[in-house]
């Protein structure tokens, strides 16, 4: 895995195109040395307002509406909660196409403990009508992610792991019309995933190989992703967010609604009615959840049995 790869190769891409598109950056006590370039050329189009979430998106916002094509950058553990009602009354409701990056997702910032878990911020934004939900987990794509940001006509949240790799999938490039793409093909279980745990995911060895989809973008298209999972038996939704708070919920309403019985197997989070208190790395968050790449690898295994049986 990569260091911060993601996030790098994203912005560079950004800064490459500032003067062209206008663009300004407006973060909340992050830089990094990819930043460096641009505010020794052009200081004023980043715009650093120390720790004040609200503050950055509303001052988003009121460049966007004076024709910049701005950028947000924080931790995802803070933008989407503290920062909510500038994102939906300055972003949402405005229909402004501001890009607020969302940085340390998931477990990604989790040695600091629970304030720094971004486990529902996909459902907190997704409550803002018009946001749409990027998660960029494959450092081959984030030149796309930034083009596709770059000529955004709707507000994006969009997520960078900083644990990020290069993963090679079978289906090559972005479709952004789908929002998903196959990283793998297989038979009988597919697993659905997104972020850091995309990368678990695709390194698994399996007793038998699942088809593995990579679900990028929120909204998706609805009715090619229930075809796509028409031919399996067992659906897999894996994810570093609260089970009620990812898409696996949304997932079991759609496929109700389309009348597709399945078995669906939800691996997210489940804080049993409380956070933890005590600080640990990712690798053990995941363990005590229950989502680990070990705890995938015996799901699907288990499930490839059942169907076998």
């Amino acid at each position: 895995m990569g260091n911060n790869s993601a996030r790098d190769l994203f912005f560079q891409y950004i800064i490459g195109h500032a003067q062209e598109y206008d663009v300004y950056i407006v973060a909340a006590d992050l830089r990094g040395k990819v930043f460096d370039q641009l505010c020794e050329n052009s200081p004023s189009r980043f715009v650093q307002v120390g720790i004040a979430e609200q503050n950055m998106v509303a001052i988003a916002g009121g460049l966007a509406l004076s024709g910049k094509r701005t950028f947000t950058y924080s931790i995802g553990a803070f933008l989407p909660t503290r920062a909510l009602d500038q994102v939906r009354n300055a972003v949402s409701l405005m229909k402004l196409p501001v890009v607020m990056v969302a940085f340390e997702v998931g477990f990604g910032g989790g040695m600091y403990g629970a304030t720094h878990f971004s486990t529902e911020d996909c459902s907190v934004i997704s409550y803002c009508p018009g946001v749409e939900v990027l998660n960029l987990c494959d450092d081959g794509v984030a030149e796309e992610f930034a083009e596709y940001s770059l000529h955004a006509k709707s507000p994006i949240y969009l997520r960078i792991d900083r644990q990020s790799g290069l993963l090679e999938p079978c289906e090559k490039g972005i479709d952004w019309d789908k929002g998903f793409r196959v990283m793998k093909e297989g038979e009988g279980v597919v697993v659905l995933s997104y972020g850091y745990l995309m990368s678990l995911a695709f390194y698994a060895e399996f007793d038998m190989q699942p088809t593995i989809i990579d679900v990028f973008k929120r909204p998706f298209n609805e009715e090619l992703l229930m075809g796509m999972l028409a031919p399996y038996d067992t659906i897999v939704v894996y994810e570093e967010q609260q089970v009620r708070a990812g898409i696996g919920s949304f997932l079991e309403s759609l496929m109700f609604e389309h009348g597709i019985n399945k078995r669906v197997i939800l691996m997210g989070i489940d804080y049993h009615g409380e956070f933890p208190e005590e600080c640990n790395n990712r690798g053990g968050w995941l363990e005590k959840y229950g989502i680990s790449q070990k705890d995938l690898i015996r799901t699907v295994n288990r499930a490839f049995r059942i169907e076998n049986s």
